[in-house]
């Protein structure tokens, strides 16, 4: 993305968001590449993504690249 500003309360709010889904996704991803996870497990996987808020940091990350667009 380019240099996006995000307000005070999104940049809290998306670090927040972003700490946890990040470490769900680089285990959840390491476990079906090791086959450990069957890749079939992948709507679950998405399912869990957006129960840990993964639509709100796309918002935010979307309101801060229009506001940056419309510079």
């Amino acid at each position: 993305l380019p240099g996006l500003n995000y307000s005070a309360e999104d940049s809290s709010q998306l670090s927040k968001l972003m700490n946890d889904i990040r470490t769900n996704v680089d285990e959840t991803v390491l476990k079906m590449i090791l086959g450990s996870t069957p890749v079939s497990e992948y709507d679950s996987f998405v399912e869990t993504l957006k129960s840990m808020g993964v639509e709100e940091a796309i918002q935010i990350n979307q309101k801060a690249y229009d506001a940056y667009m419309a510079q």
